[in-house]
């Protein structure tokens, strides 16, 4: 006897792994502004030196020369998902056993 998967139940396991990314508080200033934004380089530490990437998204210096963006900002005021727009390696959070 074969077991035969329906078009949903695909969906639901593709959502479900979807669900399972880890997603970082955090993403860096300049793949932000380039991903999202547009910027380069120039333009983007501009925004940092105004304190933010655009109305409602904070720019933080952590450390030296390091910026980030937090993502909660990004997600609330374009209204996306973070993970649909960035890959596991360029947020860091690629799991090193896969």
């Amino acid at each position: 006897m074969s077991l035969k998967v329906t078009r949903w139940e695909t969906n639901v396991l593709s959502m479900t792994q979807t669900q399972t990314r880890r997603k970082p508080a955090v993403i860096g200033l300049l793949l932000a502004a380039e991903r999202l934004f547009a910027l380069k380089r120039n333009a983007s530490y501009d925004a940092a030196e105004r304190g933010q990437l655009a109305p409602g998204i904070p720019v933080l210096q952590v450390g030296g020369r390091r910026y980030v963006v937090p993502v909660a900002a990004l997600e609330a005021t374009l209204g996306i998902d973070v993970l649909d727009h960035f890959s596991d390696a360029e947020l860091g959070t690629g799991d090193e056993n896969d």
